[in-house]
């Protein structure tokens, strides 16, 4: 702690009137600064490479080529630990704001006006199935803004394909039907079995 002008018990003298620090008995070697910044109770914090990676990021900021301005290099530490605690903030709030809740689920339920989002079918809580509309096997989230509520059976069948891909194939499979005579016209109603209301 000498370095900074305290004495050997750690007590900081004061000044006499008009000699207040000028900004190069900050300046400090980098071992010098490795080694202050370890000597606290804390114990070892920092290493040499760790402080040139800052040094490199920091730039000009903290000091020159061959020394350290001690009392900026402290404050550029202290503005990136409060950048670190915003970004993760922040980050935690958007997870609270996209997390699929109840509250969320039943209010997009609410929106489809408790049909499936594909198929138009009424859905009934034994038949309720959510979705996500890209998978998360392809890279979607697991939040509100990419879930959807499907009738079970169609959810099977759409497995991880988009909403675009599995109409594209539905659109494929009716038209094949239709050149076979496989199916009824679609002007006709079709026939809905009893599990499927």
């Amino acid at each position: 702690m000498a370095i900074l002008g305290a004495t050997a018990d750690g007590i900081a003298k004061p000044l006499p009137l008009g000699e207040g620090p000028t900004d190069h008995q900050y300046l400090l070697r980098p071992c010098d600064v490795v080694r202050l910044l370890n000597s606290t109770p804390r114990g070892v914090v920092i290493n040499e490479r760790q402080l040139f990676r800052h040094r490199n990021r920091a730039g000009d900021r903290i000091g020159s080529k061959r020394r350290i301005d001690f009392l900026r290099y402290i404050v550029w530490l202290v503005e990136q630990r409060d950048a670190r605690v915003r970004r993760r903030e922040a980050k935690a709030q958007r997870r609270r704001q996209e997390r699929l809740t109840l509250n969320g689920i039943m209010a997009l339920i609410e929106s489809q006006q408790y049909r499936c989002a594909l198929s138009g079918r009424l859905l009934i809580p034994a038949d309720a199935a959510l979705d996500h509309i890209l998978a998360l096997s392809r890279g979607g989230r697991h939040e509100i803004a990419n879930a959807q509520v499907l009738h079970k059976d169609i959810n099977r069948a759409k497995g991880t394909l988009t909403n675009e891909e599995f109409i594209t194939l539905c659109r494929e499979v009716v038209i094949h039907a239709l050149r076979r005579g496989l199916c009824p016209a679609l002007d006709e109603e079709p026939m809905v079995t009893s599990s499927r209301r």
